[in-house]
């Protein structure tokens, strides 16, 4: 079966639910300006390779927002999440958080390299200092303000036994890739994803990831229409972008 991939800078908002992977949670909730002149050479790649998801994003709330007769804003669920995908964004954003902070005690020269080395996520930042304590305040400020827009699944809902797809996983396999394709394609989600070497097939996912439109595109169905969207992806992403 083929890669089904979209380019996300073309994609309209629809009637069916988005379920953003983890990678694509962690571009929006820890947003890069992409013209902050602050900004870090490395940082200013990654906002570029935010800033489609972004975007996307903006559209996708904007569609999903209205207004009543009383002229009170109603909100539409237009993103599917899981709990397993919280806890792995919930996490990521947490480790992050504490390789920032150690780039910023390096940076304040208040300890050598060695002691910042020496440093363990358990037993000197989670839950002891106050950086942890505002990246955990921030992740919770920023997950409640999609809330009104996201729709909770569960196993139960769909059916899905989680040992007998562990059972049959390749082993070059990624199991949250597989985990979240089974739960789009059983429910008829899109999968958003920039995820580099994402190869379920069977899903409908859109990306801003040239790498995964160039696979998409070098499958033998592909059509000279699909090589032209590359080429006009290019362009927008030379800047970052695996």
């Amino acid at each position: 079966m083929a890669l089904n991939f979209r380019d996300i800078e073309k994609e309209k908002p629809g009637n069916r639910l988005f379920f953003f992977d983890a990678n694509v949670w962690l571009f929006i909730i820890n947003e890069i300006p992409h013209n902050s002149k602050d900004t870090d050479p490395d940082s200013r790649r990654l906002s570029y390779r935010q800033q489609p998801y972004i975007d996307f994003t903006k559209r996708l709330l904007n569609s999903a927002t209205s207004s009543d007769e009383e002229g009170n804003e109603v909100y539409r669920k237009v993103i599917a999440m899981h709990s397993i995908l919280l806890t792995e964004v919930f996490n990521a954003h947490l480790r992050s958080s504490f390789e920032l902070y150690k780039k910023e005690l390096l940076r304040a020269g208040t300890h050598t390299k060695q002691q910042i080395d020496s440093l363990k996520y358990k037993e000197d930042y989670r839950n002891k200092t106050d950086h942890y304590i505002e990246a955990f305040q921030f992740f919770q400020a920023e997950l409640y303000g999609y809330d009104p827009f996201i729709e909770i699944i569960t196993d139960e809902s769909i059916d899905l036994d989680i040992i007998k797809l562990l059972g049959t996983l390749p082993l070059a396999a990624d199991f949250n890739d597989r985990y979240y394709s089974e739960l789009c394609r059983r429910n008829n989600y899109i999968l958003v994803t920039d995820d580099h070497d994402f190869s379920e097939e069977a899903v409908v996912a859109i990306t801003g990831n040239r790498k995964l439109l160039q696979k998409a595109i070098n499958q033998p169905s592909s059509s000279k229409k699909a090589k032209s969207i590359l080429h006009q992806t290019r362009s927008k992403s030379k800047r970052g972008g695996k």
